[in-house]
């Protein structure tokens, strides 16, 4: 089961920030969730609750440690019912293993950009 579309259902420009508002269709279900993006600092995604999607927030930091040095950390965040099933696990794991692919997408194409001088700030 993979993502078959993405659509987004409303765009907020700020001069700080834009949001997006999306929906991310699975085929047999739908997550709702809504991105901010923060140029050059982070990128936030909230997933609002469902039947078969946990509340959820994935969040890529930019971090500069030391001058010229840049480490972006990955954080996320998973609210499970208490009391479980076997299948939340095995929804959380497939979970996990997506965001770690997307996760090397995003940094694999950060470095593309970057070795292109087409990454700037």
């Amino acid at each position: 089961m993979g993502l078959e579309s993405c659509t987004i259902e409303a765009e907020a420009i700020g001069q700080e920030h834009t949001v997006l508002k999306r929906v991310l269709d699975f085929g047999p279900f739908q997550v709702h969730d809504e991105v901010t993006l923060t140029p050059m600092r982070q990128v936030k995604v909230l997933a609002t609750a469902t039947e078969l999607w946990p509340r959820s927030e994935a969040t890529v930091r930019i971090e500069e440690p030391e001058p010229d040095v840049l480490f972006l950390r990955f954080i996320y965040e998973l609210d499970l019912q208490e009391g479980h099933s076997e299948l939340d696990e095995t929804v959380v794991a497939l979970r996990k293993q997506a965001y770690i692919a997307a996760d090397m997408d995003t940094v694999q194409r950060i470095r593309e950009l970057a070795e292109s001088g087409r990454l700037v700030h």
